[in-house]
Order: structure tokens, then C-alpha cells, then sequence
């Protein structure tokens, strides 16, 4: 495990505080009949941490991610996520974390005019991306950028 601080500190060590584990699991199982999909996983990933699962197909990548984001049931052992259980408190962790899987392709389904109302229902899109946004934000001035075409489309007048 490598802690990565954005202060420029070795993780723990002097002029920081000791940083939160975000991802715990000890003694994680996830069973399918016979199958062990996850077989008595242990795990900590500390705040700042780049971390990533390898393995081939099949290795169980996929079911923990889903066991940590609550959309699968461990069938033993315990995960906590931003100190939150995954079996009791999913919620919690879903308002908190988001997971793009690698082959999620929604927009390829999706005419142009789907595609456009979908973003226009959303609330300010641009702003939940660190984007200005054409009505919301008092810093943008005008609803256009130079091109005279809008930053975003956004529900908020």
C-alpha cells in the first residue's frame, strides 16, 4: 500500500495527520454455490491512495468493487467504505462514491436528442464537473462563451 499526500509529507510521518483508510475489508467472501468468487479477502486503502484490483477474468475484481459499492451482498467477512458497512449502510456510500465500470457505453444506445435531454434534466451538469455553467454560475457573466456557444445545459434559471 503507497500513501500519496498532496502536501508533499510521507504519509504518517511528521507535519501531517495519520490519514483515514477509505476501503477496509477483512476476511471478505463472496460465494456462488461452489464458486468462491472472493475468498477471504483483507485489504486496507488509505486516504490518497492510488490503489487498483489486478487479476485475470474471473479473479473476483468485479464482485468486490460491487460488494464495496453495495450492489452485492458479501457472504462473509466485513467491508467498510468511507467508514461506512456495506451491508448496513449502502446508501451512505453511494451518495459518496461513484464507479464508472470499463464497458459502460449508455450514450451509444441514445439518439443525439436523448442524449441532450438526459444532460438537461440534470442539475447543472457542468457545475458537478468543475465546469461554469451558463445560467447558475455569477461568475460567467453571460450565457454564451466567445463562439457564442453555451458552457452547458443546466435546469437552473
Amino acid at each position: 500500500m503507497v500513501g500519496i499526500r498532496t502536501d508533499g509529507a510521507e504519509p504518517g510521518g511528521a507535519g501531517g495527520s495519520r490519514m483515514a483508510t477509505v476501503i477496509e475489508t477483512h476476511e471478505l467472501v463472496k460465494t456462488y454455490g461452489e464458486l468462491n468468487a472472493v475468498d477471504h479477502l483483507s485489504l486496507g486503502v488509505r486516504e490518497g491512495t492510488i490503489f487498483s484490483l489486478l487479476g485475470p477474468n474471473g479473479a473476483g475484481k468485479t464482485t468486490t468493487v460491487e460488494i464495496l459499492e453495495g450492489l452485492r451482498a458479501p457472504s462473509g467477512g466485513s467491508a467498510r467504505v468511507l467508514e461506512h458497512d456495506v451491508r448496513t449502510e449502502y446508501a451512505k456510500i453511494r451518495r459518496r462514491v461513484g464507479i464508472l465500470p470499463q464497458d459502460f457505453e449508455p450514450f451509444d444506445r441514445l439518439t443525439p436528442r436523448e442524449a441532450v435531454a438526459y444532460w438537461a434534466r440534470k442539475d447543472c451538469a457542468a457545475r458537478s464537473v468543475g465546469l461554469p455553467c451558463c445560467r447558475c454560475s455569477p461568475a460567467s457573466g453571460s450565457s454564451a462563451r466567445a463562439g457564442g456557444r453555451p458552457y452547458s445545459v443546466c435546469n437552473n434559471t
